[in-house]
C-alpha cells in the first residue's frame, strides 16, 4: 500500500500508439525543478518491469505507484534521482506534456528490453540498459550512482583490454563489464 499521495501536478493518461498508460503534466514545470520526492512500495533483489535500480541486487518498485507510468524517452524531459528518492524536470515541461524518463539512466541491464518508438533525434531503438549503450551517449545523461560506477568499471575494463594488460589473470572481457577466464589460462601449466 502507497504511503504517498498521490502527485498533484500530474495526471495518468492512455495512449493508444503504445496501448498502454503515460503520465502527463497538469501544470507548468520550470527545467530542474523538483517534481516530487518518491519512495518503496517494495524491494526486490532482482528487476521486474516496473523498478529502478539501486544496486546490482537491489531494486524497488515506485510509491506512488503512478510514477511507474512514466514512458522511457531517449529525449527525456524527467530524471528519476535514485539516490535522492527524487523526481526532477530535466527541461521546463508545459501542462499537457507527457514526462518522459531515460530508463537506461537508472538500469544496468534490463530484464525487459524493448524497442524504443519516441520518434526523436535521440532515438536509440532498442533499449536494454546502460551496459549496452556506447559511453559517450550515456555520458550525455544523467546517472545514478550505481550506473556511474558501472560505466567506470566498464571503461576500466576497456582500457585494460585495449593495452593487453590482464596483469597475469588470464581474463577476457565480455561486451557487458564481466570478466571470464580466457580459455589459454585455464589451460594447465605446461
Amino acid at each position: 500500500m502507497s504511503d504517498k499521495p498521490p502527485p498533484a501536478g500530474m495526471q495518468r493518461f492512455y495512449r493508444e500508439d503504445l496501448d498502454q498508460h503515460g503520465v502527463r503534466a497538469t501544470r507548468r514545470y520550470e527545467a530542474s525543478e523538483l517534481i516530487m520526492t518518491f519512495g518503496a512500495v517494495r524491494w526486490l533483489p532482482g528487476p521486474n518491469r516496473m523498478t529502478l535500480q539501486v544496486s546490482a541486487h537491489l531494486h524497488f518498485e515506485l510509491d506512488p505507484p503512478l510514477l511507474e507510468s512514466i514512458n522511457h524517452g531517449c529525449d527525456p524531459n524527467v530524471h528519476f534521482d535514485v539516490d535522492r528518492s527524487e523526481l526532477r524536470t530535466l527541461l521546463a515541461i508545459e501542462a499537457g506534456e507527457e514526462l518522459t524518463a531515460f530508463y537506461p539512466s537508472s538500469e544496468w541491464d534490463m530484464q525487459s528490453p524493448f524497442t524504443c518508438s519516441c520518434g526523436t533525434a535521440r532515438c536509440h531503438g532498442q533499449i536494454r540498459g546502460s551496459t549496452h549503450l556506447p559511453a559517450e551517449v550515456m555520458a550525455t545523461y544523467e546517472t545514478s550512482a550505481f550506473v556511474t560506477a558501472q560505466l567506470a568499471l566498464a571503461a576500466a575494463a576497456r582500457a585494460m583490454d585495449e593495452a593487453q594488460v590482464d596483469g597475469g589473470l588470464g581474463l577476457t572481457s565480455l561486451d557487458h563489464g564481466e570478466y571470464v577466464r580466457s580459455e589459454a589460462s585455464q589451460a594447465a601449466p605446461a
